[in-house]
Formats: C-alpha cells, sequence, structure tokens
C-alpha cells in the first residue's frame, strides 16, 4: 500500500490525534528514525519530575520552544547522518510543514507526506475511548480539525498520500 515510500529519505505522517499515524509509522516505516514531540515531550517531564509521566494537561507553551528546538536539532542531525526519517506529529497546516520540507531540500533529500484524514466524529470516538494519559481535551481536536489544510505538491514535497479513513 505504502511501499512505495520507502525510497524516500524524509517521511511527514500527520494529521489530528487519534488519526492511526503511530501505527502506520511502525507497520511501514520501522527502519526509519522516528522523531515525535509527544514523546520528547514525555522525555522531559519524566527528567524535571522524577518519572512522572507526561499528560496532555501537562502541555505547556512556555516549553515548547525547547521541544521543537530539540526537534529540530534531531532532525538536522539525523539528515546530515543520512539517516531516513519519519517525523510522526500532527503537522496539519502548511505553515507547521514548511520548516521540515526546507530543510530536507537543504541537504537534498527526498520527502514524502501521508496525510491520515479521519473525520472529527472518528476522533472525538477514538479520543472518549482512549486511557486518561493519551486522552486529549475535546477543544484541542476540534480545534486542529478545523485548521485542517491537506499537503499539496505545491509545497515541496516529492510524493504525496492522503488517506481518508
Amino acid at each position: 500500500m505504502l511501499e512505495d515510500f520507502a525510497n524516500l529519505d524524509v517521511m511527514l505522517v500527520c494529521g489530528n490525534y487519534h488519526s492511526g499515524k503511530e501505527l502506520l509509522v511502525k507497520k511501514y516505516f520501522e527502519s526509519f528514525k522516528r522523531i515525535n514531540r509527544n514523546e520528547i515531550r514525555q522525555s522531559l517531564k519524566t527528567m524535571l519530575s522524577h518519572g512522572k509521566p507526561w499528560v496532555p494537561g501537562d502541555y505547556n507553551e512556555k516549553l515548547e520552544s525547547i521541544v521543537k528546538s530539540t526537534e529540530f536539532m534531531l532532525f538536522s542531525y539525523l539528515l546530515e547522518q543520512n539517516q531516513k526519517v519519519v517525523i510522526d506529529n500532527t503537522s496539519i497546516t502548511r505553515r507547521n510543514r514548511f520548516q521540515y520540507i526546507k530543510e530536507a531540500q537543504q541537504h537534498k533529500k527526498l520527502i514524502g507526506c501521508i496525510f491520515v484524514d479521519v473525520p472529527l466524529e472518528s476522533i472525538l470516538d477514538r479520543n472518549n475511548r482512549s486511557q486518561d494519559i493519551e486522552k486529549m481535551p475535546e477543544k484541542v481536536l476540534t480545534d486542529i480539525d478545523f485548521k485542517k489544510e491537506l499537503p499539496d505538491k505545491e509545497e515541496g514535497f516529492d510524493t504525496i498520500r492522503i488517506l481518508k479513513q
């Protein structure tokens, strides 16, 4: 189904929370190095709070600059090391995706995008059925869905696939 993406250097897998991005990444991009902001947030929370887990309610706008700079430094490092990279984040708007495309192009890497487009009703249902540690505030999910901009080739992607569920 997505085997044609295996020859790319960078994969951006985007969509709302609870859309199935993580399962897709595990199934098709296991050989890629994976970067995910929530896991960076988790690492920071674990380190700074003596092992306590990060939950969506812990989101802190003041720490986001640290999260994003860590993510970008790691992304740049992996590209410099000629590693294949998959970015597993919401990346719901053109603006959110721009930095990845620009960096990949500066390193002369092929970049693809898979957008997992799930109806908001399904996202909210999955969120309600998830464990407390994974639950997102409904307003966050609704806001993300409202801002959604499907990717197109004009952004600079070499390959795009929109998966409707």
